[in-house]
């Protein structure tokens, strides 16, 4: 079979729309297959911080719906307490134009993009990698996988198991003007209420984000909380009405979990590059696909002196060292969040310790240096 691209990425959310920029203005051949049209609807609080907004090569006000510059923290759902920084913390899109606003960018810089389009499976062939898809037979030198959790590309290849599995149930709601003006620069984050989750609300341009995470293990006692967390909105609200209701499963990567096999590797979801702690992955979606695209590039230009295997070294070394902290900070909140809370209702320096994190002026890894001898049981408390 003769080869047909440079590099095959299977995706168009924020990984693969990345990495399709990065690569195709480097003058490389992308084709880019996506199951459906854009732009189309995806369940997601749609919280960018700063960190994962600086980290993009474009700029994305004109997605931005909102800038949070504080929030309202509840225990138990009790009354809140509000802190507010000087400076932004975080931005709030909709998922579906912030996607399609990347995918945009990539098809300007010239990559490819074939949509509605369904992957059945990826396989070696002698020439390369084959994608067999609705749309025919494909055959590319590198194929990625950028299609989310749980993608077609890694299992196809069998890679990603055994993953940390997290669940998220969320709700688009539409609200009175009025009570959605309360919510400008703020959003809610309600702690303490289940053994492994919270709840939030992020505010759009014109409707809110009303979800609930929590690890799958705790899947019952997370919808019973979801529907206790909604109700606490829906009885204050003038008007109270859900758009779309979605549940989805996200899978966290363990440490050394293989994401790159020969030609095929796995990006942003797909890989289990997210912050267990909070869920945001749209950083490590975007930057997981910067490196990806480093190695794919010195790799086109000479297989023969670049294998693809530098690019899990790579997220072994930038990477996972966050997510492996955060996943002690996650266990270690758990066990005891009023702790967190109690430091966070105080201010001071728990608080602007969470601010300079969300704008990327400080890592997990950071943080956890600042507990002396308590680092150590951060350590061991990472799996």
């Amino acid at each position: 079979m003769s080869v047909d691209w440079d590099v095959i990425i299977v995706g168009a959310g924020p990984a693969g729309s990345t990495l399709g920029y990065r690569l195709s203005k480097r003058g490389i051949q992308v084709l880019i297959l996506e199951k459906q049209a854009f732009p189309r609807y995806k369940p997601c609080g749609g919280a960018l911080n700063v960190r994962a907004v600086n980290a993009l090569d474009v700029d994305v006000s004109p997605v931005v719906e909102n800038t949070i510059y504080g929030g309202w923290i509840t225990y138990c759902m009790e009354e809140p307490f509000t802190h507010c920084f000087d400076r932004p913390l975080a931005y709030t899109v909709s998922r579906e134009r912030f996607d399609h606003f990347l995918l945009r960018h990539a098809i300007g810089s010239g990559c490819a993009v074939h949509e509605g389009v369904r992957v059945a499976d990826v396989q070696f062939c002698a020439d390369g990698v084959a994608v067999r898809s609705s749309g025919g037979t494909y055959c590319g030198r590198a194929v990625v996988g950028a299609d989310g959790a749980f993608g077609v590309v890694a299992k196809s290849i069998g890679l990603m198991g055994d993953a940390f599995i997290a669940i998220a149930i969320e709700s688009e709601v539409e609200v009175h003007p009025r009570d959605l003006e309360q919510w400008k620069h703020v959003v809610h984050v309600d702690l303490g209420s289940m053994r492994s989750g919270y709840g939030w609300v992020f505010p759009k341009a014109d409707h809110l984000s009303i979800g609930a995470g929590a690890a799958l293990a705790h899947a019952r006692e997370l919808k019973a909380y979801y529907r206790q967390f909604t109700e606490r909105w829906r009885r204050s609200a003038r008007q109270y009405h859900v758009v779309t209701k979605r549940g989805h499963r996200l899978p966290v990567r363990r440490k050394d979990a293989r994401i790159q096999r020969d030609q095929v590797l796995l990006v942003g979801d797909a890989a289990g590059l997210l912050d267990p702690l909070d869920g945001e992955g749209i950083y490590y979606a975007i930057r997981s696909a910067q490196l990806a695209a480093d190695v794919l590039a010195d790799y086109l230009d000479d297989p023969q002196r670049v294998g693809l295997g530098r690019y899990q070294a790579l997220v072994d070394r930038e990477l996972m060292p966050e997510i492996q902290r955060a996943k002690a900070f996650m266990r270690l909140f758990y066990l005891c969040p009023w702790l967190l809370v109690r430091a966070l209702r105080t201010g001071g320096r728990t608080w602007r310790a969470v601010c300079e994190f969300l704008r990327g002026e400080k890592t997990y890894v950071e943080i956890g240096s600042k507990l002396g001898p308590l680092e150590f049981v951060l350590d061991a408390m990472a799996w």
